[in-house]
């Protein structure tokens, strides 16, 4: 696998999940429809890709990454074309489910190749897989989102999307691996079984099985908290900026590229840090820069401390990724069915993080819940560091 290669396929998809998203935003606000019916249409997005994310790994490591990959791209790009031509919000809903289920293939193939090849490109690319992608999710997606709709109309802008999704389909093909396995270094772990005696067991007997290995387990339940509190700052900081610190729009709308630039920069600049520090280190620096973050986050009302609190915020989060990204790499397992489960506790997080974040933030306040987030953190750090 060639790692340049890799990267710009991460980009592509990312821009086609932020490009989608910023579209059909607007498509739905031209359709007439109200917050609560634009909420739906993002909470039909989430259930899709819950409900086929631990399912997603299993299947991709029967079939392999490249053939996966290269259907849940194709079967998208049909659906993409159908957004443009409803009428009512609840079509887009519809639609956008649909695409959502394919996106888990998309993101398991990719993570599971980037997690066998990790070892032979060391730790300081930890974070390069996750770097491309928010690259393309953050900030490319959004800004050619503004461009293209000052140029064409929503047909010819949905029609581009799924453009990227057929580019994905034959890039895909080229790129990533296909059924082979690579072998890798364990630590300390049974070797894996043969595919016979693993068809016999249920998916969730192998589940259960591979969740009572300390490393999978502990990096779920870190990646879980992680993408949890990822998601109160992306939900709630405009909300907090407009309405608590009483900043203008523009400059509340910054935070937004700060977090975007602040993930690229740290999963591309932070990797050196894992070969020159034990994991217990890393994890204790990450979760300190996450703290502070949080800290400043609900504390301050000064921009420049909310930019602050956003970097810091976002540098440990993507080292807390990388960190654990290394660790998984490493076991001598199937990397499709740990991708499925570690993505699965990724997007779970993400759903509690919007919705304990607004319960949360009607009780406490909106700065409130960022403070309440910091023993959380400390708690399932500490917990964690004991088990390890």
């Amino acid at each position: 696998m060639v790692i340049g290669n890799f990267m710009l396929l991460a980009v592509i998809a990312g821009v086609s999940v932020g490009l989608g998203r910023v579209l059909t935003t607007l498509y739905a606000l031209e359709l007439g429809a109200n917050n609560a019916q634009i909420g739906y249409i993002a909470a039909f997005e989430t259930f899709g890709r819950l409900i086929v994310t631990l399912p997603a790994g299993f299947i991709i490591a029967h079939y392999g990454a490249k053939r996966v990959y290269a259907v849940a791209s194709l079967f998208p790009m049909v659906i993409t074309c159908l957004i443009p031509w409803m009428t009512a919000w609840w079509g887009v809903a519809i639609t956008r489910g649909l695409i959502s289920l394919a996106i888990p293939f998309r993101t398991v193939s990719m993570n599971s190749s980037f997690l066998q090849q990790l070892k032979f490109l060391g730790a300081a690319r930890a974070g390069w897989y996750r770097g491309s992608q928010s690259f393309g999710t953050l900030i490319l997606g959004p800004f050619l989102a503004t461009a293209v709709i000052a140029y064409l109309d929503f047909l010819w802008s949905y029609m581009l999307i799924a453009l990227l999704f057929g580019l994905m389909a034959v890039f895909g093909s080229n790129v990533l691996p296909g059924e082979e396995k690579i072998a890798v270094a364990a630590e300390d772990l049974p070797k894996e079984r043969n595919p016979q005696e693993e068809a016999r067991q249920g998916m969730w007997q192998q589940v259960l099985e591979l969740w009572k290995i300390p490393a999978v387990r502990n990096s779920c339940i870190i990646e879980f908290v992680n993408s949890a509190t990822t998601q109160v700052f992306t939900t709630f900081i405009l909300v907090l900026a407009l309405t608590v610190a009483n900043l203008s729009q523009p400059l509340a709308v910054t935070l937004i590229t700060v977090q975007g630039l602040t993930t690229v920069l740290a999963s591309f600049g932070l990797g050196h840090l894992l070969d020159r520090f034990s994991r217990s280190r890393i994890q204790q620096l990450s979760v300190a820069l996450a703290v502070l973050g949080l800290a400043l986050l609900g504390t301050s009302v000064d921009y420049w401390a909310l930019v602050l609190g956003t970097v810091l915020l976002c540098s440990g989060s993507a080292l807390i990724g990388m960190s654990r990204t290394l660790q998984l790499s490493r076991l001598a397992i199937n990397k499709s069915k740990i991708s499925g489960i570690y993505n699965l506790t990724n997007m779970s997080g993400s759903f509690v993080g919007a919705i304990g974040g607004g319960l949360l933030g009607e009780l406490l306040g909106l700065q409130g819940l960022f403070l309440i987030w910091i023993p959380i953190f400390l708690i399932t750090s500490w917990w964690i560091q004991r088990a390890e």
